[in-house]
Parts: structure tokens; C-alpha cells; sequence
């Protein structure tokens, strides 16, 4: 059943328009025939872990790139700091209370983040991070 689900997660994310393709308002991404919930604000993310989501806003211009604070790939360098979607599963790690101290005393030369929770989007099952796509324009 995992590697069913692996192997169809790895199909690119189609794109649905509800009317016509020319409006933006009628735009909702969507994968494999499911449209899933389209999430526009980074609130109430734990709801969500472990189901498969899209998510919509500015791809932030960062050594780690996010959409709405969740970790997501780029592959292309030109959509940052513009409006992008990515559709996955989202993810939740924790860092463990011993380990902050750790982190935060170490040497540190790779990005870091000060957040004890940190929400990823994977694209398939074996966590490879979902790329962002440019959202359609009017």
C-alpha cells in the first residue's frame, strides 16, 4: 500500500480549473483527481499533518525557501518572492527539548532556524520536498 501511494504521489500535480482557465479565481490546483484543501494562511497547520494539501502564497526569498512558513523545493530561481502554490503531504518535526541548547551553543554554518517546530511539504512518500509552481495570472 506505501509504495502504491509512493509510486502515484510521484505523478506531477495536475492543474483544474472549476470554470474557465482565464480567471484566477477559478484556479485550484489539484493531484491525481483530488482537490485538496487550499490553504492560504500558515494557522492551524496541525490539523493537516500527514494528509495531502495545497498551499498558496509568496514563495519567500530565503537560504531555506517556504511558502507560508512550510519548507518547500524550488527549481526555479525566478519564482522567488512571487505568488506560488505546492501541493504534498505536509509533515511536522519537533525539535527535542535536550537538543536546543545543543543548536544554539554549536558553530553553526548552514541555515539555520530558531523555531522549535518546523512543517515540511513532500511530494512523495520517500520526503522529497514538493516544488513550487507559479500561480496563473489573470
Amino acid at each position: 500500500m506505501t509504495r502504491c501511494l509512493s509510486v502515484l504521489l510521484l505523478l506531477l500535480p495536475t492543474l483544474a480549473y472549476a470554470e474557465s482557465p482565464e480567471t484566477e479565481s477559478s484556479f485550484r490546483p489539484s493531484a491525481l483527481g483530488i482537490t485538496p484543501p487550499l490553504l492560504e494562511r500558515g494557522t492551524d497547520l496541525d490539523q493537516y499533518v500527514g494528509r495531502l494539501i495545497a498551499i498558496r502564497g509568496e514563495l519567500h526569498d530565503t537560504k531555506i525557501p517556504t511558502i507560508l512558513g512550510i519548507d518547500i523545493a524550488v527549481t526555479d530561481e525566478s519564482l522567488r518572492g512571487k505568488e506560488c502554490y505546492a501541493i504534498g503531504i505536509l509533515g511536522k518535526w519537533t525539535r527535542p527539548p535536550a537538543a536546543k541548547g545543543e543548536v544554539e551553543n554549536s558553530k553553526r554554518t548552514a541555515a539555520y532556524r530558531k523555531k522549535d517546530t518546523i512543517y515540511t511539504l513532500y511530494f512523495d512518500l520517500s520526503r522529497k520536498l514538493a516544488p513550487a509552481q507559479a500561480w496563473p495570472q489573470k
